[in-house]
């Protein structure tokens, strides 16, 4: 008996090593066919944005834009892309000058329901929600009906 004890004492370690072993075999493994199945989905799109397929790059810029890291690594992705920057941020500036033009306008004529009701649309798609509401109010002070026919007909 006291030789039974003695042997079950000196494999116990070697089977938590073997177990240990097989486990982390396994979990290579699965990181291993996963990482291969990542890149094969990444390979087609890494060859456009490589060919200089302009489309391709736009796109994939204006999707990392509402990453939280995008903009500490703005510095770093003007060096590399820069020839692309102007397309990424083309919609938002072509919008903020357009903005200011209407500002503009509208301090000539305060009471017109088209500008304010434009500025509200481009505040919206700007993503300033209540500025947009406060134009699209003084736009239905003017006229209850504003902004209610360009509902209508995208339905």
């Amino acid at each position: 008996m006291q030789a039974k004890k003695h042997t079950i004492r000196r494999l116990w370690p070697n089977y938590l090593q073997n177990v240990f072993f097989v486990v982390t075999a396994a979990l290579l493994t699965v990181g291993l066919f996963y990482n291969i199945a990542a890149v094969s989905q990444l390979t087609p799109f890494y060859a456009k944005v490589t060919s200089s397929d302009n489309d391709s790059v736009v796109y994939f810029f204006k999707q990392a834009k509402s990453l939280s890291d995008f903009y500490s690594l703005l510095p770093q992705i003007r060096q590399t892309f820069k020839l692309y920057e102007n397309q990424v941020f083309a919609e938002e500036r072509r919008r903020q000058d357009h903005i200011k033009k209407l500002e503009q306008l509208l301090q000539q004529n305060p009471n017109s329901r088209d500008i304010l009701y434009s500025l509200s649309v481009l505040y919206k798609r700007e993503g300033l929600r209540s500025k947009a509401a406060e134009y699209l109010q003084k736009a239905r002070e003017i006229d209850p009906q504003a902004g209610k026919q360009q509902v209508e007909s995208s339905k």
